[in-house]
């Protein structure tokens, strides 16, 4: 695992990310993209980013319980960023994987090797999202810190 960068004040622990806003205004908005980002914000803060209080998952009968409730991949919608919302779905199938929200196996193993690091992640490496015919500017500032975050802890392999 990388070493945390960041303090979070509010819980008083080190973070691999800084503290992240939920993204907001623009002129092109990705409102399907934008649900599932602020729900991963929210299953990320004060565990791997910084900007909130430090919580643990409820461990009923010793099993390994998800910090986060599921979150859907990003589908349909008006307006669609497509380069962010494969970065999100990657995302989330990496949080899935690493139990930090539900919907993945209990308490499974990483399975990606990464080179650039000599171990096992739980996601594949995945691109900074720069890119492409729509852009949601404040989600991909979400984004981009979400995925340095993730690689920083070794939750994605580095890119």
């Amino acid at each position: 695992m990388g070493s945390p960068q960041f303090f979070n004040s509010n819980g008083g622990n080190p973070c691999h990310g800084p503290a992240t806003v939920d993204p907001t205004g623009g002129a092109t908005i990705d409102a399907n993209a934008r649900t599932a980002a602020v729900s991963m914000l929210a299953a990320l803060r004060g565990h791997i980013l910084a900007g909130a209080a430090l919580t643990s998952p409820a461990a009923p009968n010793g099993y390994s319980q998800a910090y986060g409730a599921a979150i859907a991949n990003v589908s349909a919608g008006a307006t669609i960023d497509a380069e962010a919302r494969v970065a999100i779905n990657g995302m989330l199938a990496a949080l899935r994987e690493a139990n930090i929200i539900a919907g993945g196996g209990p308490g499974s193993n990483p399975s990606v090797w990464d080179p650039k690091v000599f171990m096992h992640v739980h996601g594949a490496a995945l691109a900074d999202v720069t890119t492409g015919a729509t852009i949601d500017a404040p989600l991909r500032t979400a984004v981009n810190n979400m995925l340095a975050a993730l690689r920083s802890d070794n939750i994605i392999a580095q890119n």
